[in-house]
């Protein structure tokens, strides 16, 4: 019809509704009015799956925001990152070979289960080969035990750090009570730093430097 007004979201002939309501499909029959429905069945379904999915997350979010475990392992994470952009182009401390880019770790003197407190530590953390660092077959096709690998860590350190550093290392170390607030700042500064460290530049201090350990032994 030339003078029709609506489109029947049913049949698809138009026709003129004696009453519309905004935003709403519009039909021309009772048997079309079931067909449209059938139709909106599938997208309010839809709609109302991914409500639900956009809830869940927010609460996963809000939930994850505070749990100490979560963010101690997304603090590592950036703190590794930040290490490997540190010592990128150096040799593996434990046997010597070029660290290739995307084929080495950041490996701890000390395992996080022996010395919890320095577990983000750049002291404490250097950049090691994949099979010096890792475990499993990485470790069984060059033959090296953990045992081995902290030995020739220990000779290093001694050797490249000195023996202050080395007696540092291995001695006790307060225990740190961090929170989640704490974490997310200390990931902020390990992210600025590695930032840094992309665009090419130099770092914005000696992560290593022995006058911290001093400073640190005086103020104690």
């Amino acid at each position: 019809m030339a003078n029709s007004k609506r489109k029947c979201g049913g049949c698809g002939e138009h026709f003129r509704p004696l009453q519309t309501f905004p935003g709403t499909s519009a039909w021309c029959s009772d048997k079309c009015g079931l067909i449209v429905a059938r139709k909106r069945v599938p997208m309010v379904k839809a709609k109302e799956a991914k409500q639900e999915r956009s809830e869940n997350k927010a609460a996963k979010r809000k939930y994850l925001e505070n749990d100490l475990p979560h963010q101690k392992d997304l603090t590592q994470r950036e703190c590794n990152r930040m290490i490997r952009l540190l010592d990128r182009g150096k040799c593996c401390p434990t046997c010597g070979d070029p660290l290739i880019d995307g084929r080495y770790d950041a490996g701890h003197v000390r395992t996080v289960a022996a010395s919890p407190e320095t577990r983000y530590d750049p002291r404490a953390i250097f950049g090691q080969c994949r099979p010096c660092n890792g475990s499993g077959l990485a470790r069984k096709k060059v033959r090296k035990t953990q045992e081995a690998v902290s030995t020739l860590y220990k000779a290093w350190i001694l050797e490249a750090q000195g023996q202050e550093y080395y007696n540092w290392l291995y001695g006790p170390h307060e225990s740190p009570k961090y929170t989640c607030d704490d974490l997310r700042d200390l990931r902020a500064t390990f992210s600025a730093e590695s930032r840094r460290l992309e665009r090419g530049e130099a770092p914005s201090r000696n992560w290593r430097e022995l006058k911290t350990l001093k400073s640190e032994r005086a103020a104690a």
